[in-house]
């Protein structure tokens, strides 16, 4: 996982959504908006400081934006049909495609940012987070030297360790690196 220093994007930021575009293609969005809503109805604008406000609309705090909490009581026009669906889905898991198993997925209340160039990672990496055993592989090893982040962090595995695990290790790590840098409380 990499995690960019703060303020490091290229200058032409393309599109932003509130949510991840494929698992909403996908469909698992489907219990939040109607089957007919377009991709596009959903964009937000990609400037930071819109973005800081679309987190303080749900949000109480950064640290609840990142830990997936929100608690906030919006006030939402009936008519507001996507608002609405944003909001259920920055209180609760995104609904995986089968029916009646409900699993934790960050994905449902990630900002997607979308940019019409890439972005030189030499130099610009707060963090790379990985498991430990990759780096024993040259390959690895030589592009992470490349790169040069501020924070390597790597991780043990266990056989079987599943996704949500993985997951809940890399984020650990990550809020240990912001915590560091003094991003996060």
């Amino acid at each position: 996982m990499f995690a960019l220093k703060a303020g490091v994007s290229p200058s032409d930021r393309k599109r932003a959504f509130p949510l991840d575009t494929g698992a909403f293609i996908r469909g698992y969005y489907g219990k939040f908006f109607h089957k007919n809503t377009p991709l596009e109805s959903l964009e937000i604008p990609a400037d930071s400081d819109s973005l800081a406000k679309y987190v303080g609309l749900f949000y109480s705090s950064n640290i609840d934006y990142y830990s997936g909490r929100s608690t906030k009581n919006v006030e939402i026009r009936a008519t507001e049909f996507n608002l609405q669906g944003l909001h259920e889905l920055a209180r609760l898991p995104a609904m995986p495609p089968s029916e009646g198993v409900v699993s934790s997925d960050e994905r449902s209340s990630s900002i997607e940012i979308q940019f019409a160039a890439g972005i030189e990672l030499r130099d610009n990496v707060l963090a790379i987070i990985l498991p430990g055993v990759f780096l024993g592989e040259p390959e690895i090893k030589e592009y992470v030297s490349k790169v040069k982040p501020m924070h390597l962090e790597t991780y043990d595995t266990m056989h079987g360790m599943g996704p949500q695990g993985v997951a809940a290790v890399v984020y650990d790590r990550l809020l240990t690196v912001y915590r560091r840098e003094g991003l996060l409380p």
